[in-house]
């Protein structure tokens, strides 16, 4: 029974209900929805409030997850990038308070709710362009479709059709401002 609680839980830490790991341990062993509670609760009691880890490595996860795009996560997040990324058994209010003396300037920064906006580098006019359709007025016939200069964020084509599943109807529209441009003679 000790494999079967360590997988039980390792499902519970991996997101899943009590209802999905009954399920996916049926074709192995049958076990009865109560018993699953009870494991996972009994669990629950014994861990409650303390950490497995040491707050050396929690601090260590949090200072390398700061270094990348992590640094625009709240507690809440870190707190569930901290259990699947690093396999930590850490509680919520640890992490908060971790970040609140780590990440001073970055935690007042969301309690503001002023995100801060992300670094976009280019190398210079027409080195890349960026594509999108809009798909919301579709049910009415009606597909828009557009493109911008990733450097000066200048409109290329905005055009309107009357349907987005055919491929060649963008590629027309790239073949046609390419050239408009005069990049390309075809």
């Amino acid at each position: 029974m000790a494999d079967f609680r360590d997988i039980i839980l390792e499902l519970k830490r991996l997101g899943c209900n009590t209802q999905e790991i009954r399920t996916l341990l049926s074709p192995v062993k049958e076990i009865s929805l109560r018993q699953v509670q009870r494991i996972i609760h009994i669990q629950r009691c014994r861990g409650s409030g303390r950490t497995r880890d040491s707050l050396e490595d929690i601090k260590a996860a949090i200072e390398e997850e700061l270094k990348g795009p992590g640094s625009l996560l709240g507690y809440r997040s870190l707190w569930h990038r901290l259990k699947g990324k690093y396999n930590f058994s850490v509680t919520r209010d640890t992490v908060m308070m971790l970040l609140a003396t780590m990440d001073h300037e970055g935690t007042k920064i969301r309690k503001s709710r002023r995100l801060k906006r992300r670094i976009y580098l280019n190398k210079g006019p027409n080195y890349m362009w960026h594509a999108d359709g809009y798909d919301k007025l579709k049910p009415y016939g009606i597909s828009i479709h557009g493109c911008i200069d990733g450097y000066s964020r200048r409109i290329l084509w905005l055009k309107v059709a009357s349907s987005n599943n055919d491929p060649r109807i963008i590629t027309s529209y790239y073949v046609d401002c390419v050239r408009s441009q005069g990049y390309y003679k075809l």
